[in-house]
């Protein structure tokens, strides 16, 4: 997801972090160092939280 359009980037991103930690989806970043897998957790609290695999 690319920032050219800043409010659909930030809307998009929301909608994949939502949907990733309500699936239980197994993710895969280039952000990371170590493995790329992982899931994504919410808290209570509304944060978001990745977990390695």
């Amino acid at each position: 997801m690319f920032c050219d359009d800043k409010p659909w980037a930030t809307e998009a991103r929301a909608w994949a972090l939502d949907w990733c930690a309500k699936h239980d989806a197994l993710c895969f970043s280039s952000h990371f160092a170590e493995t790329p897998a992982g899931r994504i957790r919410r808290a209570d609290d509304g944060i978001y939280d990745w977990q390695f695999v």
